[in-house]
């Protein structure tokens, strides 16, 4: 009896874990700020911003790093050049004026993809958000 092809099921590749992560840390971002901006409290075209670059890898997936604001205030305030500065000051004033300093302090040098991606479902989870468009849009399988 010939023996059934067998469908093999590939894990993710670091890079599609990575941007797996990256997708779910800004859905958390959004959901600890109640899906609005934290400057003007909108709730339409939300982006989070990561306060210290997201290319500091020890700080990518902190969620005190996060920042919800939206898509005009992201580009035109924080990554406008001029308007930085003033941007950096409303934070300190939402968020307390050490903000800064307790970012640094939560920063994890020593990254693991797959407890990252288990802590931000996790967070998900007890916030009761979904995150099965997430999983889809990025072909993450559960058993992985």
């Amino acid at each position: 009896m010939p023996k059934k092809p067998t469908r093999k099921i590939n894990k993710p590749t670091h890079k599609q874990l990575k941007k797996y992560c990256d997708d779910l840390w800004s859905l958390c971002v959004k959901a600890r700020a109640g899906f609005k901006s934290e400057l003007s409290g909108k709730t339409e075209m939300l982006n989070a911003h990561h306060l210290r670059g997201k290319s500091n890898y020890a700080l990518r997936y902190s969620l005190i790093n996060g920042f919800c604001c939206t898509g005009g205030e992201h580009i035109f305030g924080f990554h406008h050049t001029g308007r930085r500065e003033q941007y950096e000051e409303r934070v300190k004033l939402i968020r307390g004026k050490d903000i800064f300093e307790r970012i640094q302090a939560d920063a994890k040098e020593d990254l693991n993809l797959h407890d990252v991606r288990n802590a931000l479902e996790g967070e998900l989870i007890d916030r009761e958000v979904d995150f099965e468009h997430i999983k889809k849009k990025n072909k993450i399988l559960c058993n992985d």
